[in-house]
């Protein structure tokens, strides 16, 4: 049980890192996802960890990647 809580973990963590770190560098300095960066990264790994088994061939597959943060940063600007 130890194994699969720590990859769980592991895996929601390397989401975090690969999915809002990239993307929040992207931001305009003057959005207001950026400047409440904080409360946004609380939301999502709030969200990211009840959705980690979903965003695995995300975090598996670079192309996949690349669209996934695409889409969200388009999502977080309103596009």
């Amino acid at each position: 049980m130890e194994y699969i809580i720590a990859a769980y973990f592991s895996a929601w963590l390397v989401q975090l890192w690969t999915i809002f770190l990239p993307v929040m560098r992207r931001l305009p300095k003057d959005n207001i996802v950026y400047q409440w960066r904080i409360l946004c990264f609380i939301v999502l790994a709030a969200m990211t960890f009840l959705v980690v088994v979903f965003l695995l061939p995300a975090m598996l597959d670079d192309n996949i990647k690349k669209r996934f943060q695409k889409g969200f940063e388009k999502g977080l600007l309103g596009e």
